[in-house]
Formats: structure tokens, sequence, C-alpha cells
């Protein structure tokens, strides 16, 4: 019997993780009520995600602030993922 009800939990447990997970990519997409793409919203041209950052503090150098800009932002996610280890 217990081997029987383990099998059932961990099943739910896995459907569920799959349906949380389908669930989060459909609301980033645009399957919310307001069907506004959450990931992508701030995905504008020219730049993409990658805008520019301290543009002015480096004297208008449009590769070196991406460059600033994207390693801004691997400084807090270092510090995001090795918290979760």
């Amino acid at each position: 019997m217990f081997g029987e009800l383990e099998f059932w939990f961990s099943s739910i447990k896995v459907i569920a993780l799959i349906a949380l997970i389908m669930f989060g990519i459909i609301v980033d997409l645009g399957g919310n009520p307001q069907h506004d793409r959450i990931g992508f919203r701030y995905w504008k041209p020219p730049s993409g995600p990658l805008g520019s950052y301290l543009l002015t503090q480096v004297g208008g150098d449009v590769p070196k602030s991406k460059f600033l800009g994207f390693w801004s932002v691997m400084g807090v996610y270092k510090y995001l993922i090795r918290g979760s280890f």
C-alpha cells in the first residue's frame, strides 16, 4: 500500500510541476487578461534587452555601455543563483 501511495503522490507532484511551468510560460507570452507579453515588455528597438546603460558616463560609447549593462546584470544574477544552492 505504501508503494502505491508513494507512486500516486509523486505522479501528482510531477503533473503539478509540469502544469506550473506551462502556466508560467503561457502567462509570460501573453496568455493573461491584459494580453501583455510580460517577459518581453522591455524588448524595444533598437537595442532590445541590451539597452544603453550609463551612456552619458562612458562618453556616448554605445558598445561599451551595452557591455557594462550586461555585466551589471550578471553581478546580480550570480548573487541570486549562488543563493539558491
